[in-house]
Formats: C-alpha cells, sequence, structure tokens
C-alpha cells in the first residue's frame, strides 16, 4: 500500500508462535494466560517466575532461512509487589544439560549471537502488578545452523530485584526448541492473483484448503483461508464489545499445531473473519476509543494464536447507540476501526466483504490515509454476480487489491474468471470448502487463474471434534 508505510515506520510489532495453554476471557479486553503452576514456589514471600505465553504446544520456534522468528515470554510473579521489580534474563546451559538428560535428546545449543533481542532488555513489573508486558525473544538466521536440525534455546532468569525470589527448586527458566527451515514458503503465482476460501467451520475441517496444489510448481492453490466465523459482540452487563469464539472456532484456535500451523507450514495463511452477532455492535458503529480497544484485542488473538489476519464482514448487527460505547454506524466508524486495527498490526492482513457500511467508502480518508490504503483486499458479497467497479466503494482501492466476483466451491467460475484476469482484478474468492473432492471444479478455475493445472492429495479431512 502507498501510504501505509508511514503507519508502519512509528510502530513495532510481533509475531508470536503462540497456542494451547491459553484460556479467553471473552468480556475483557486481553487474553488471559492459565494460571501459573505455582507448586514449584514457596509460601513465603513473592516469588519471580519465566512463562512462555503459549503454553507448551509452542515450545518450538520455526526459523526460517530468509528472516527473522520472535516468540514472547512473560516475567511474573507470584503475588503483586508494592514496588518495581526488574528483571534479566540469560541463556542457561545448564537449564539444556537437565531438558538433555531428563528427555533423553541431544539438542545443541543455540549460538548465543543469533538471539538478537531480548537478551540485553530490563523487563519491569509495575508495583502492584503480577506480569510485565511481553518480551520479544528476537532470532534470526545463520549459516551456521543445519536445515531441517532443530537447537535448544535454554533461558532463565538472571537478576532480580531485592526482596524478590526465586523457585525453591531452581524452575525459573523456560527452553525453546528452535527447527531450522529453508526459505519461508511461498504461494504466490506468475498472474499475482490472490486465491481466497472461506471455511464455514461449524461442520467443516480448514485442513481441505491444503490438499490442492498447482502441478507445475507444487505450490498451494489457495493463498488465504478464513476461519468463518468469530463475532463481533456486545454484553450488557459489562457494557463491552468484545470478540466471541463459538465451540467450533475456539476449539481450531486451542489445537492450532494440527488445524492452522500444517497450513501455515505450505505457505497458506490462516486469518479470523469477523460477522456480526445479532446484536447492537458491528463493524461500524464503535467510537474511536472502543475501535482502539477492539483491535487491540484482535491483535491478542492474532499474536496468541499465531495467525495472519481478520476479515470483516457487516452482517447480522441491529445498531444501536451506547453513549461512549457506539455512535450512529457510519462508513466513517468502520475506516477508522479498519484503520486502528491495521494501525496495531500492520504486519497482517486486512480483508473485507463488501457490504453493509463498507459500500458507502468511497470518500472515507482516516488521519490524511485513504481507505484502500488502509484494507489489503475487498470483494463481492453476492454470488455469483459480476461487480467490477465495486473496487470505487474504497477510496484510492485499485483493481489488484478488488474482487469482482464470488462464488461457491465446486463451481468453476465460468467465463467471469477470465474476464477478471484480463482486466486486471486482482482477487479471487470462493466460500464453504467441506469435504469433498473439488479437483475438476479447482482445474478449470487454475487453468483460468494461473494457466495451469491443479493436482488433489486424495486427502479429505472431516470434521473430527
Amino acid at each position: 500500500m502507498n501510504n501505509i508505510n508511514c503507519i508502519k515506520t512509528c510502530l513495532i510489532f510481533s509475531f508470536c508462535l503462540l497456542c494451547g495453554g491459553i484460556s479467553l476471557i471473552s468480556c475483557e479486553e486481553d487474553i488471559s494466560i492459565d494460571k501459573i503452576d505455582e507448586t514449584p514456589y514457596g509460601a513465603d514471600g513473592v516469588y519471580c517466575y519465566l512463562q512462555n505465553i503459549a503454553g507448551l504446544q509452542s515450545r518450538v520456534i520455526e526459523l526460517y532461512a530468509d528472516k527473522n522468528s520472535t516468540a514472547q515470554l512473560r516475567v511474573g510473579l507470584t503475588s503483586p509487589a508494592d514496588y518495581a521489580v526488574d528483571a534479566t534474563l540469560k541463556i542457561d546451559a545448564a537449564l539444556l544439560e537437565t531438558y538433555n538428560e531428563e528427555h533423553q535428546t541431544d539438542f545443541e545449543l543455540l549460538p548465543a549471537d543469533l538471539v538478537v533481542a531480548g537478551m540485553d532488555e530490563t523487563v519491569t513489573v509495575v508495583p502492584g502488578e503480577k506480569e510485565a508486558a511481553p518480551l520479544d525473544i528476537v532470532i534470526k538466521p545463520d549459516r551456521r545452523l543445519t536445515k531441517g536440525q532443530t537447537y535448544a534455546l535454554p533461558l532463565a532468569i538472571a537478576s532480580v530485584t531485592d526482596g524478590i525470589k526465586l523457585s525453591v527448586s531452581g524452575n525459573n527458566g523456560y527452553l525453546f526448541l528452535v527447527r531450522m527451515n529453508g526459505n519461508t514458503p511461498s504461494t504466490v503465482k506468475a498472474s499475482g492473483i490472490i486465491n481466497i476460501c472461506y471455511v464455514e467451520v461449524n461442520e467443516n475441517n480448514p485442513l481441505n484448503v491444503g490438499e490442492y496444489t498447482m502441478k507445475s510448481t507444487g505450490q498451494p492453490f489457495f493463498d488465504v483461508v478464513f476461519l468463518f466465523s468469530s463475532n463481533i459482540n456486545y454484553q450488557d452487563e459489562t457494557g463491552k464489545v468484545y470478540v466471541y469464539n463459538n465451540s467450533n472456532v475456539q476449539y481450531l484456535l486451542d489445537n492450532r499445531e494440527k488445524y492452522i500451523k500444517p497450513l501455515q507450514d505450505k505457505g497458506i495463511k490462516v486469518c479470523m473473519s469477523i460477522l456480526g452477532n445479532h446484536d447492537i455492535v458491528g463493524p461500524a458503529n464503535l467510537t474511536p476509543e472502543s475501535a482502539r480497544l477492539f483491535a487491540g484485542e484482535l491483535k491478542s488473538y492474532m499474536d496468541a494464536y499465531g495467525l495472519d489476519g481478520v476479515g470483516f464482514d457487516d452482517e447480522y448487527v441491529y445498531y444501536a447507540y451506547r453513549p461512549g460505547l457506539t455512535e450512529w454506524p457510519s462508513a466513517e466508524a468502520y475506516g477508522r476501526l479498519c484503520y486502528e486495527v491495521k494501525k496495531a498490526m500492520p504486519d497482517k492482513l486486512l480483508t473485507m466483504y463488501d457490504i453493509g457500511w463498507s459500500t458507502e467508502m468511497g470518500n472515507v480518508a482516516i488521519e490524511g490515509i485513504d481507505i484502500g490504503d488502509i484494507i489489503d483486499y475487498a470483494y463481492h458479497a453476492f454470488y455469483n454476480a459480476w461487480a467490477p467497479d465495486g473496487y470505487k466503494h474504497f477510496k484510492g482501492m485499485r483493481k489488484k487489491q478488488w474482487g469482482p466476483y464470488s462464488f461457491y466451491v465446486g463451481e468453476s467460475g465460468g467465463s467471469k474468471i477470465e474476464e477478471m484476469r484480463a482486466e486486471g482484478y486482482g482477487v479471487n474468492y470462493m466460500y464453504d470448502m467441506r469435504a469433498k473432492n473439488y479437483q475438476s471444479g479447482f482445474n478449470q478455475v487454475g487453468l483460468k487463474l494461473y494457466d495451469d493445472e491443479v493436482v488433489f492429495s486424495g486427502n479429505i479431512f472431516s470434521k473430527d471434534w
């Protein structure tokens, strides 16, 4: 995007390899971590501990040859102190020796100079709080690391403010496993057209999206998959707007190692869809402050579950006014939410169904930035209908960001697919992937979009939860 760089340059963002061990308190602004096991700590004072925000399931950090990787740790206290508590970290080779002995492994120590952020910082728990802000641990690739080999990064608390104790058992560290890979997998095909699929996860397994590849390159047929759908909700008791996940969505998030990471390992971006949920709030009526807070909660989900972006869908909302929380719905309020989301996480995708208040964004600019330079992609919301001028609903949007023709998975898209490509549009959108063999229809789409056949692995995944 032309102008979004002005947002990016003033922000620090991180990608977290996070999953399991996390519980969501839907009415609160942040994601809450499961309570720390205080068994190793005594009852005679305040103890300091080191915690992987993600829990044990995210012990492995995937390191690619062409970019740095980031994980997060948190320094916490068993009880709040009435003064600031400072702590620093160190690489603890003894922790690795203990781990290898206990697990009968022989992991090598990651070279210390490859940890380029996190080790020289002082982490502070402010008075009255139990946790410090998350600490980014940034690792860079290096030729010394062997592709396919896993290394160990054992971290421990090196120092802590006087009066604060460490675990009586010495359990004040955490060991990451760092797996060295080749270059980041890419789904980008020669025509440059982005292929997006939405999966109704109440009934369907998203893993099916990853079973179709291009014959000549082996690249995934789909570039992006959305889990349909999480919701934007309002709770009357607390007067707050929050992210709601039904049991199916939450199960996939809680089990990201099985349902999300395999797609990402193939280069497919896995994103969260945000849909209205039959109450008074939607993407188009939050106050600026409510938009900022909701964007922060969405970022927490991206970080906690290692997701790649957010897609808004302005449907099923009974918009109403609540002083201090919502305003009357407008394209400007919708644009403000998009701006806050992109500001909070400029490295993540932001997409939109073109329905509801999005169709009124033709004059919307937030803080001097056109809405078309804030969102990445938008697509026509009505299936089998041709909307070549829909990108004009978004000020500053270009054809490469627009999907003029949406259709159900299993259909071929007809001549509109060829027309879409010939006229320079950049997004193809399909809906409702199920546990079926779609090779015939996908093959026709692949030939029209990418001049290549589509290969099916033969694997079909039914809902198994």
